[in-house]
Parts: C-alpha cells; structure tokens; sequence
C-alpha cells in the first residue's frame, strides 16, 4: 500500500512539475514575442489564410472559387471553375470534343502560375479532340473532390474522369476535422460524412503562443491529428484507419464512374522526400492495388519524371512551375486517346 502511495505522490510530482514548465514556457514565448515586436503566429494552414477574393465559404464542399473571379494570372468561370473559357452544358451538341473532367487541389489547380501556363489550358489550346475540364481547387482532399464529381456529374457529357492523387497530404487531410472542410470517419467499417463548419474549432493547445510559434518555424501545419494518422498509417499500412477511409472514398468515386460509364484515370504525384531521397513508397502499391481491384487506370508519376526533376517546380517549393505544367500536359496527351473514350 505504501508503495502505491510513494508511486502516485511520484506521478503526481511528476504531473505538477511538467505542467509548471509548460505554464513557464508559455510565458517565455510571450514574453519573447513582445520583446522581439514578432506577431503572435496566427492559426496556419487554415481555410482562413485563404484569398477572401477567390474563395467562398459554401456549406457542402467547405470552400469553392468565386465564379468570375479574375486578376492579372486567374480566371474562373461562371461555374465556378479555373478556366479561360465556359464549358456547354450536357444538353448542347455543338460541341463533340471528348469531355475530360479533372480532379485536384492546389496542384491541379496551379498554385502561383499564370492562367495560360496551367497544363489543362495548354490542353484545350493546343488540341482539339478534347476538353480538360479543370475542377482544381487549393487545400482540397479527396472528400472534396468526390463531391465535386458528384455535383457535376450530369452537368457535362464527360467521357473519363482524371483524378490527381497528392500523396503529401490527401490520405491525412481526409480524416482531418476542425478545418472548414469537410471530413470523414469510420463507424463499424462504413464511412460518415462530416459537414464543414464555417467557424474553426480549434482545440485548446492551438491557441497556445508556444505551439503558434512552433508551428509557424517548425511544424507548418502538421498538428496532433496529423502526426496521429502518419503514426496509424506507419504502424498499420494497409489495415490503418487513415488509408481505410481514403480506400472507401477513391471506392465511391469508382462507383460513381462506373454507374456512369465513365472511365477513371488516377495520376498519383510523389512526395518530395519520395523524389529526391528515395523514401518509402507503400502508399503508392496501396494505391496501385486499389485501382487493379476496381479496373481503374493508374500511373506513379515516379516513374514518369526525369532522373533530375527539379526544373519542374516551383523553386522551394512542391508546385509545378510552367515547365512542369507543360510536362503534364504533355503526359495526359500521350495517356488519353480520344478515339477510345
């Protein structure tokens, strides 16, 4: 008995030592934030760093582009899409170019390149069998993106569906709650939709100037869930619940295809670690199955790149730049023929 009481006083101690410490570190950096006249760090990685100008807040997919939006280097058009030109709806039959409905986010989109250097303008600009629909949109997951699919399906007479799967963050930002966006978790084995929230709920350690200012020069986002899902997925592969809910929700966009004659292409692009060092690629075999299982056309973009990429992107950063866009759009020309859609 007296050993269990010596062991609790210990933990007790040992509760009460850690959490004055926090308290003292916590002042520290508040102390150090207004000495040093630095900012408070603000939330990162949120809906809300977002351009007010270009993106809406909407109750289903969490945030869409402004329809007719435009500045110097983006157009949107009156659906709500970067584009350069309006597409017809299913109805007209003017127009007989094979209709190739793109899926993506930041990368798909074309973060900080100008409207023409975008791979699906080049597409639609330099031939005429086909029309890329571009649906990209910044910070979109896979959640998203299948809704997008299913709000505009019967929109268009589309003839394949190309989904650009961003192995950096979309099996983590799928379970990721809290964000504007919306998420999904599993119940005994089936998926639950989680509608987005317009206001962040932000729990209570990301409203700490120490975490703020870690995040800001350290973590850029990656907060407890996100280390929680790459744990799961380390750990359990395949059987993790992180890939689990991705698993289903590539599954639903199968099924929507495929309920619609539609054929699915998904792209999948490398992380950087992936790139340059080499690192593990499990989840794209994962991936690969996935799309052997359900008749789906795969390609790892890995190993579609040059032995020396790095003229592709953006320099310090992940996004394509005008050459690399213009190596996609050379990709999918090669990929799709028209006559077999």
């Amino acid at each position: 008995m007296k050993s269990l009481l010596k062991f609790l006083a210990n933990v007790s101690i040992s509760l009460f030592s850690v959490s004055i410490t926090l308290v003292f570190v916590e002042i520290g950096v508040r102390v150090y934030l207004r000495a040093t006249n630095v900012a408070d760090p603000d939330k990162i990685n949120t809906f809300n760093e977002m351009p007010k100008d270009i993106h809406l807040f909407d109750k289903q997919l969490g945030w869409v582009l402004a329809p007719n939006y435009r500045d110097k280097d983006t157009y949107v058009n009156s659906i709500g899409f970067r584009s350069s030109q309006e597409f017809q709806p299913k109805n007209d039959t003017t127009d007989t170019r094979k209709k190739i409905f793109v899926l993506g986010d930041s990368m798909v989109f074309g973060v900080k390149e100008e409207q023409d250097s975008i791979f699906t303008e080049v597409l639609n600009r330099d031939q005429k069998d086909m029309l890329f629909i571009n649906t990209g949109v910044v910070g979109y997951n896979t959640v998203q993106e299948y809704l997008t699919l299913e709000n505009h399906i019967n929109d268009f007479n589309i003839d394949m569906v190309v989904l650009f799967y961003t192995e950096a963050n979309d099996m983590i930002w799928n379970a990721r709650p809290g964000m504007c966006n919306p998420y999904c978790s599993l119940k005994k084995d089936s998926l639950v939709f989680h509608a987005p929230d317009e206001t962040i709920k932000l729990p209570f350690y990301k409203k700490l100037a120490a975490y703020k200012f870690l995040d800001k020069k350290v973590l850029q986002g990656k907060d407890f869930n996100y280390i929680f899902q790459k744990i799961d997925f380390n750990l359990f592969k395949g059987n993790s619940q992180t890939w689990t809910i991705t698993r289903k929700m590539l599954k639903s966009i199968s099924s929507l295809c495929k309920n619609n004659n539609i054929k699915l292409m998904i792209v999948d692009i490398p992380t950087d670690n992936q790139i340059i060092n080499k690192a593990d690629v499990t989840r794209q075999g994962l991936l690969k199955q996935l799309c052997e299982e359900e008749g789906v056309i795969y390609y790892d973009l890995l190993d579609y790149y040059p032995p020396d990429c790095s003229n592709l992107f953006i320099p310090n950063d992940s996004h394509w730049n005008a050459r690399g866009h213009r190596f996609i759009s050379n990709f999918l020309s090669e990929k799709i023929n028209p006559q077999k859609l």
